[in-house]
């Protein structure tokens, strides 16, 4: 829906309803391939039976800040691929297959986050390096993982509060 391509750029107050759309990225809502963007106060819903993307922030896409958002029924939330330096806080996810998704990203932050009712919360993994996430809550997971990291190393973990798991 949207496709943002320049960096400084602020995305804010939208509702965006991310139905069987797709471009040259992928399924979603928003697609960032740029630097310094600013992602708040949106609310992004998807339906989780189609292959999509809530916010997608690939090709070397550095230094954006997505926060207090509220991301639900998407088969992927947030799609992190080869991005540093992302700081994702203070957003809402629920109703996801996998709320934050991260390849071959590193030095992001994911902190402040509530995660309800997802099959997965967050997985990292092929090369996510340096990575922290910090002061999260996790409840009422559905199927299977709150936090899962392979292939990757040197990622920190700390102060999240998990509740609920089956």
């Amino acid at each position: 829906v949207l496709d943002i391509s320049v960096d400084f750029v602020n995305i804010s107050g939208f509702t965006i309803l991310s139905y069987w759309v797709f471009n040259y990225y992928g399924w979603g809502g928003i697609y960032l391939g740029s630097c310094n963007n600013n992602i708040s106060y949106n609310i992004i819903k998807g339906f989780c039976d189609e292959m999509q993307i809530g916010i997608e922030v690939s090709d070397f896409s550095n230094n954006n800040i997505i926060t207090r958002n509220i991301i639900f029924d998407h088969q992927t939330g947030i799609y992190l691929s080869d991005s540093s330096n992302n700081l994702i806080k203070n957003n809402n996810f629920s109703g996801n297959w996998v709320s934050i998704e991260g390849h071959n990203s590193n030095n992001n932050t994911i902190k402040d986050n509530n995660f309800k009712k997802n099959e997965h919360d967050i997985i990292l993994e092929d090369y996510c390096i340096n990575n922290t996430i910090i002061s999260n809550t996790f409840s009422n997971v559905r199927c299977c993982v709150c936090i899962n990291i392979r292939y990757s190393n040197s990622n920190t973990i700390l102060n999240n509060t998990i509740t609920s798991v089956p």
